[in-house]
């Protein structure tokens, strides 16, 4: 069936072609790498600016922090020393700097024999302090105990204030192979799908471990010793489950605040810690975030704290309804968080080999239904295919110009390995099909949710609770009148509710015309910095013209504007939240 399915696209996209399959350009490189080299093994001293800044964009939402939290200061020499010495060479000869990410720097090093290795040293905004980095290794060997194809370790330091380079490291194996990014373009329909499949082959082994409890990996001797922990041991390696170290535990100054960080040994403890950790963020962080996906404004929604600590409470009093009886939906998983094809190496004469996955940083071990997705690499631009139907090119396809007929048939290859992927899932990966389907069910958006609330979303939240609470149509045991919410509660919930669907509309219909340039996370490629900068400061105009009636709207619409560059008393705030950082770590880590 799945090889019926892919011959008859590869067939559609020849009638829409004439000939041949779809070949889509490869993606814009913006990154440029930093090089230098030497030919003589002398001691070099490196000391260049951009080694230690974010050199990859510009930030439209408050880069003055943005740019900050992704500064590090580490000594270059050190690192090439602590190279060197971790593979046995003499000497590092030359460091380069590779494209950098959002949450680290990442260095190929050089060595006098010929040896190659990766350096990849956490940025201040990587997460918690020495917990990420430890969670890191310890993850990336259990995956090996699993058969996951991840680079060797050589050594690593989660001490920053114990080692000359002055910053935590992990020295590593040049993955072997090349990205996957240089080679999909190019690959037709059946070598993807063997990409996919060898990757739901490696999330099969992932739903297949029965971990005890929820949390993060480690090594146990990396653990404190009187931190929490839920120790396991795997073909011969202590490992723990310890403090969690996830994305949704440290943005957005969750990490400067004390939290019940894990690790849990029921579900009931995890969900629960989800919705007091958002209630105490949003209590205690000095600045709420700003929504990222809805537009917010006098006219439109606004959140306050006290909208989001209503919506706080009501999560941790109806979360239980919620949960699915299927223990294997709920059962405690490791999870690669995103594998895109810029984290996934393959056998260049043979791309259908996955020879290597990296970026295990910040893996949690959580509810297999809360993890499960699909691979990021089948996301697509154009509608998704309906259902398990084979996809057709549009009736009047004849009809179409020739750019037309390209995107027609570029959505129907991106669309048949889509339905391939899940007839193949459903037929030979039942509990991860389970968990599939599931996550399209209100039950997980609801979850989901309630775990967001200090960031967004309370408004159409309440609003979606107290229709369902009215409806009956989930049964959450209580009524609304018994949740303390009142007649004029309710008015006020439901047109917030409204008001923000409103907002999420227009930010949705801004991404849409704004392509590119819309600052996605607040950043844009360098080239498009000005254009995005003046088109979104034009639209702030318009919606300010429509929505605000008074000075004092016009006023609010400029604060809560999510796409301003930010200032001085933007870049003093930073600097207090990395100062509440390194207190709260050293709170954390020398308590334990």
């Amino acid at each position: 069936m799945i090889h019926r399915l892919l011959t008859w696209a590869k067939a559609g996209t020849s009638q829409a072609f004439g000939q041949g399959m779809v070949r889509h350009p490869l993606p814009y490189s913006f990154s440029r790498h930093i090089r230098l080299t030497s030919r003589h093994q002398q001691k070099l001293s490196y000391d260049h600016e951009d080694f230690h800044r974010y050199t990859q964009g510009r930030f439209i939402e408050d880069e003055a922090t943005a740019m900050l939290f992704r500064y590090l200061s580490f000594n270059v020499d050190e690192l090439m020393s602590a190279a060197a010495s971790a593979v046995h060479s003499r000497s590092c000869i030359a460091i380069e700097k590779c494209p950098d990410g959002m949450h680290n720097k990442t260095f190929l090093l050089k060595m006098d024999d010929g040896k190659e290795v990766i350096a990849r040293l956490p940025n201040p905004n990587a997460g918690i302090a020495h917990y990420t980095t430890a969670s890191e290794v310890a993850t990336m060997e259990f995956m090996r105990t699993l058969s996951i194809p991840v680079p060797k370790v050589y050594t690593w330091c989660s001490q920053a204030d114990q080692t000359a380079v002055a910053a935590e490291y992990i020295i590593m194996e040049k993955a072997p192979g090349v990205l996957l990014d240089t080679l999909w373009p190019k690959m037709d329909l059946e070598a993807r799908f063997a990409v996919v499949e060898s990757l739901l082959k490696f999330c099969s082994a992932w739903a297949d471990f029965k971990h005890e409890g929820y949390g993060s990996i480690y090594f146990e001797k990396d653990l404190p010793p009187s931190a929490a922990r839920l120790p396991f041991a795997h073909q011969g390696r202590d490992f723990a489950l310890g403090t969690i170290v996830g994305r949704s535990w440290c943005d957005d100054g969750r990490d400067t605040v004390a939290l019940d960080r894990g690790p849990w040994s029921t579900l009931d403890a995890y969900l629960g810690a989800l919705g007091h950790r958002e209630l105490r963020c949003i209590a205690e962080v000095s600045r709420l975030p700003k929504s990222r996906s809805c537009i917010c404004g006098p006219g439109l929604y606004q959140p306050t704290r006290q909208k989001k600590t209503k919506a706080a409470h009501l999560y941790l009093k109806l979360f239980r309804a919620l949960i699915p009886t299927d223990r294997d939906l709920t059962q405690p998983t490791a999870w690669h968080h995103d594998l895109h094809v810029e984290n996934i190496f393959v056998d260049p004469d043979d791309p259908t080999v996955i020879t290597s996955i990296i970026d295990w940083q910040s893996t949690e071990v959580i509810p297999l239904m809360v993890h499960a997705r699909r691979p990021y690499i089948l996301d697509h631009d154009g509608p998704e295919a309906v259902g398990m139907e084979e996809p057709r090119l549009p009736d009047n396809v004849d009809e179409l110009s020739l750019e037309e007929r390209k995107a027609a048939s570029a959505l129907l290859f991106n669309q048949a390995l889509t339905v391939a992927y899940k007839r193949w899932v459903e037929a030979k990966y039942p509990i991860l099909w389970k968990a599939f389907k599931y996550r399209e069910s209100e039950n997980h958006a609801l979850l989901g949710l309630g775990s967001a609330l200090f960031v967004e979303g309370e408004g159409f939240y309440l609003a979606r609770i107290v229709e369902l609470i009215q409806s009956g149509e989930i049964p959450f045991g209580m009524t609304v009148a018994e949740l303390g919410i009142s007649e004029d509660d309710i008015t006020k919930i439901k047109a917030d509710g409204e008001a923000s669907l409103r907002g999420m509309e227009l930010m949705d219909e801004m991404r849409a015309a704004l392509g590119p340039i819309f600052p996605d996370k607040g950043w844009v490629r360098f080239e498009h910095y000005d254009e995005a900068k003046a088109v979104l400061s034009h639209l702030k105009e318009q919606l300010i013209d429509l929505y605000a009636t008074t000075p004092a709207d016009r006023a609010e619409w400029n604060k809560s504007w999510p796409f301003d560059y930010g200032g001085h008393a933007q870049r003093q705030a930073a600097w207090s939240l990395l100062d509440l950082r390194g207190q709260a770590y050293n709170a954390r880590y020398h308590a334990q």
